[in-house]
């Protein structure tokens, strides 16, 4: 069975963590979690998107993406790892981050936004707005990817 994103990004945040050195080789972290190139590279790409690790990269001649060399966990993705119920929340396993219905990211969007204390109570009120409008839809139930 193939992993999904959420899988792939626990993994790959709990190797980094336990992993003692500072940074894993690209290639060695593919073989060891036996995660193909393109579906950890991805996955790495995202969490560095999201402050969780630090990449180095090179770029080739002729290239159109660059190639991680090294990942380092950053220190909010040490925070993550260290507290499972943020981790697993943060990347549940139930739901396939990129197989899921546009209704399961409007649920979990809207979670958020109520969960969230940082946002400005008029702007809460209208996205959530925008989300029941989007809910009502029939293509939410079509499956992202």
């Amino acid at each position: 069975m193939r992993a999904n994103a959420n899988e792939i990004s626990k993994k790959a945040l709990n190797y980094l963590f336990n992993d003692k050195t500072d940074g894993v080789r690209f290639g060695e972290m593919a073989r060891v979690l036996e995660i193909d190139d393109r579906s950890l590279s991805k996955n790495l790409f995202w969490l560095e998107e999201h402050g969780l690790v630090k990449l180095s990269t090179s770029l080739s001649v002729g290239s159109t993406f660059p190639k991680i060399v090294l990942v380092k966990l950053t220190k909010d993705g040490k925070h993550l790892v260290t507290d499972s119920s943020k981790l697993d929340q943060r990347f549940p396993s139930g739901m396939p981050a990129k197989t899921g219905t546009y209704r399961d990211s409007l649920i979990m969007l809207r979670r958020e936004i109520r969960e969230d204390k940082n946002i400005d109570p008029q702007d809460a009120e209208n996205a959530l707005e925008s989300i029941e409008t989007l809910l009502a839809l029939d293509l939410t139930d079509r499956v992202i990817g």
